[in-house]
Formats: C-alpha cells, structure tokens, sequence
C-alpha cells in the first residue's frame, strides 16, 4: 500500500466527530505551502526608493509652480476695513505710482564692453621675428622670447 491509500483507510476508520476535531485542529495550525511562507524580501528596498523618487518629482513640481502674484489692491487687503482718509491715502498713492510710472516695465542698460588689447610686440631671440603676444606669455627677462615655431625646435 502506497501512503495516499494508507492514509484514505485511516480517515474511512475515523468518526464524524473525530473528523470534525481533525478539521479544527487543521484550521487552527498554521500548516500551509513553503511558497506562501517564504518571505520575499527582494522588493521592499526597491519599493522604498521609488516612493522617495516618486516624492522628490512630487516636490520638484511644486516648486516649479508660479505662485499667483496679486497685484491687485484688492486682493492685496481682503478682510482690512479700512477708514475713509486711509482709503483716501490709498487712492491718491496709487495714482502717484501710476503717474510716477512706478508699475512699468524698465529697460535694462546695456553697458558697453571695452575691448581692451593687452597684446604686446616682442622679437623672437632666434628668428628675429616680431609677434603680437599676450602679457601672460612674455618671460621675465623680455631677452629670452622664443616665438612658436622657435620654441617648437631643439635649442
């Protein structure tokens, strides 16, 4: 007899009322697959980080948002009563930023840009040829220049 026969005359052999404690028994036991309590630990790190990804996208929009600029003065003082000379006051500021032109758009100057040459005209102790060269490239003792094509050659 193989095991699934054993086991079918053993439970045929029980009572009703075994088979019942045999089925509690069963349901409180936590008897189940090796897949099931096999812990996956594989994806909760991986989870995490695309939550503090998702997170950071979440923040970077937000802070891309242009906020609303109220320049209207009446969004400016909701809820401020305001008495009849400081309403005045207001009034007669605003028009003085409209006369002054306080609101419009300024041009921004432009400044002119120097080009200034600092080259100066050196003679190559070998060749003799004269060249234009920056200040930085000169050496201490101006005698001592070697041109490009000087300074390129053995000697």
């Amino acid at each position: 007899m193989d095991k699934k026969e054993k086991l079918e005359d053993l439970l045929d052999s029980l009572s009703p009322e075994q088979i019942e404690e045999l089925q509690s028994l069963l349901q409180k036991s936590s008897v189940t697959s090796r897949d099931t309590k096999k812990k996956k630990r594989r994806g909760k790190r991986r989870r995490k980080r695309r939550e503090a990804a998702k997170a950071r996208e979440n923040q970077v929009k937000k802070e891309k948002e242009p906020q609303k600029n109220s320049s209207s003065v009446e969004d400016f003082l909701v809820g401020i009563t305001l008495t009849q000379q400081e309403r005045e006051q207001l009034e007669e500021a605003s028009q003085a930023d409209k006369e002054g032109g306080a609101h419009d758009p300024r041009e921004q100057t432009s400044i002119p840009k120097k080009k200034v040459d600092t080259r100066i005209d050196m003679r190559c102790r070998i060749c003799g040829k004269t060249e234009r060269v920056s200040r930085s490239l000169v050496p201490p003792e101006p005698n001592r220049f070697k041109c490009n094509e000087c300074c390129c050659q053995a000697g």
